[in-house]
């Protein structure tokens, strides 16, 4: 009568608990996660979700360190306790769904930190495992990783992660076929690329329920995103398309995504049409609410790209500058900020900026303003730009020759300088017999800043070793995180490739 008494409490507690977070009251969550936890100490899931709800409790939820830690160890703690014992299936079923659970919300926790690298890895080990796991949660897990494959550039995982993700539909247009429907699971150019197999046609996505009609959106959106990295226009092209149809058979709030203008101005873009290109974006919807800002940020930066390729590079730098600010009233000030930025600094929005990691579009567009500053003949403050986006941006050889160009082009425009000082080395004061003649002593702009700052040869060097090193490694199709040059201090963490 003990065991069931306590049983009938553990689980009031757990729909409690579930009950509370839903309604975002964490502190009280918190507290009845507790009480479960006192009933069912070894329990990975208690432990997990009572991490997972005193991380939301906090005020600025900054703490991600601490998370991480505490879900690692759980994981410890399941893998040691799964060892050398016999699991009926049912205890095996509960094993994987914990550990899909626990390696998504790693795999999230570095992705919100912008270390694409290390959540990749977390989620490579599960990957043999997804088929086992809870439909949500395998969908979740594939999606995260085929963007994170997006972002390195390669398309390892995609064969089976697509597979996966399509079980759902294919099951549905199985079921509509074997109701007499008309061939609702047929396919669509599968032979033109491994991930183009599109499950399904658009006259029967109405028939389907709307999260299967969002999976199906989401699944060409992906593959449109992925022609675009691989510079495949007309794949795009038809991708777009079908994602328009899409959109048709969706309700009204769907359908007011800025996600397919983005798109569409991209692959015009792509084709060099770019006053089309400027025209789709002038149409962009206008969504309500935070997501505004963090459009117009990438609304700004596309208008820059453009503006530049049309060969007004001012006002494209006018124009990366504007997507800084509206960047900045997204995920807070930064605490350092290039000279010639014009950008504040306040140290009290650090919790704010943690928070809004993954939304942030500074380096990218750092990266962006600093190539329009060399082309603007400003190599010094173009190679601060730089530096501060390699922070993340470390991957990619393309920043590794920007900033050997900076150092490159700051040097001759030093020698110039010098060149000039030498020729006009004197000075004439007074006139007649009170005539002097002054010897100037040349001195060279930036002399008050610290050397190690500025941009020489010998840097400039090792920035093009860096380049090859990641060219040669990406040639091998190889998954890499370039190593900055000695004497730096940023951290290579991975992200997308820049503009």
């Amino acid at each position: 009568a003990a065991a069931a008494a306590a049983a009938e409490m553990s689980d009031e507690l757990v729909r409690q608990a579930t009950a509370l977070f839903a309604s975002q009251a964490y502190a009280e969550c918190v507290s009845c996660l507790t009480q479960l936890l006192t009933l069912r100490p070894n329990d990975a899931k208690v432990l997990h979700n009572l991490a997972v709800a005193t991380f939301y409790s906090s005020s600025s939820r900054s703490d991600v360190a601490s998370l991480r830690a505490k879900l690692m160890d759980i994981q410890a703690r399941m893998a040691e306790s799964s060892n050398g014992r016999e699991k009926d299936k049912d205890e095996e079923s509960e094993l994987t769904w914990n550990a899909s659970v626990l390696a998504y919300n790693l795999a999230c926790l570095h992705v919100s930190q912008r270390q694409f690298s290390a959540a990749l890895d977390v989620l490579r080990r599960h990957v043999s495992s997804i088929e086992a796991a809870d439909e949500e949660i395998a969908r979740r897990i594939g999606f995260l990783m085929l963007d994170l494959n997006l972002y390195f550039n390669t398309m390892d995982d995609a064969p089976l992660l697509l597979s996966q993700i399509e079980t759902p539909l294919r099951t549905a247009n199985g079921e509509e076929k074997n109701a007499g429907g008309d061939d609702a699971g047929g396919s669509q150019n599968g032979s033109d690329n491994e991930g183009d197999s599109s499950v399904g046609s658009h006259s029967h996505s109405a028939g389907l329920p709307l999260d299967l009609r969002l999976l199906k959106l989401n699944l060409h959106q992906f593959k449109a995103k992925w022609h675009l990295v691989a510079k495949t226009p007309n794949h795009c092209k038809r991708e777009i398309n079908v994602c328009k149809k899409e959109l048709k058979s969706l309700p009204a709030e769907y359908a007011q995504t800025p996600h397919l203008v983005f798109l569409r101005s991209s692959l015009e873009y792509m084709r060099r049409n770019f006053k089309k290109s400027i025209k789709l974006l002038s149409v962009m919807p206008k969504p309500a609410g935070n997501s505004a800002s963090s459009v117009a940020t990438l609304y700004l930066n596309s208008l820059g790209c453009i503006h530049m390729q049309l060969g007004k590079t001012a006002l494209a730098s006018l124009y990366f500058k504007q997507a800084l600010d509206c960047n900045e009233r997204v995920c807070g000030p930064t605490t350092s900020a290039p000279p010639g930025l014009g950008l504040a600094s306040n140290d009290n929005a650090a919790a704010k900026r943690a928070n809004n990691c993954l939304a942030d579009r500074r380096p990218e567009i750092l990266y962006n303003q600093g190539v329009a500053f060399l082309h603007l003949g400003k190599p010094l403050v173009a190679y601060q730009c730089l530096r501060e986006a390699l922070e993340v941006l470390s991957h990619s050889p393309r920043i590794w020759l920007r900033l050997a160009e900076c150092c490159i082009s700051y040097h001759a425009s030093e020698q110039e300088r010098e060149g000039n000082l030498r020729t006009d080395a004197t000075k004439s004061v007074g006139s007649a017999n009170n005539r002097k003649v002054l010897l100037l002593s040349p001195t060279t702009p930036g002399s008050s800043s610290s050397s190690a700052t500025l941009p020489t040869l010998p840097m400039a060097m090792a920035y093009l070793r860096n380049a090859l090193r990641l060219l040669d490694l990406q040639t091998r199709h190889e998954t890499v995180v370039a190593t900055p040059a000695a004497g730096s201090d940023n951290e290579p963490v991975v992200t997308t490739r820049a503009t």
